[in-house]
């Protein structure tokens, strides 16, 4: 058997399981590491986008659970966000 040079077939395979692990296992951890945006989040991004694409300016309102007004933000057609906040320019929470 000189001169044959490659791998065993469960070799290959041991291998590609191997790897398999560790890519799930980084996309488990790279998934958890950046979050998912939360729902006021999720709406003021998508409230955003509208105001952009329709050109005219969108009212943002939150409730708690008791259903009183906690917040109201207003989204205007150049992507700026106004009050409750937020950062004007990208839309996220500002840091308070």
């Amino acid at each position: 058997m000189i001169g044959h040079v490659g791998f065993t077939l469960s070799e290959l395979i041991v291998v590609i399981a191997v790897l398999g692990l560790v890519a799930g296992t980084a996309a488990v951890a790279l998934s958890t590491a950046f979050g998912s945006p939360t729902s006021s989040e999720a709406d003021l991004a998508r409230a955003r986008t509208l105001a952009i694409v329709e050109g005219r300016p969108r009212r943002l309102q939150r409730r708690d659970s008791s259903g009183v007004w906690i917040e109201t933000v207003l989204v205007l057609p150049d992507g700026r966000v106004v009050g409750g906040g937020v950062d004007p320019l990208t839309g996220g929470r500002s840091a308070e």
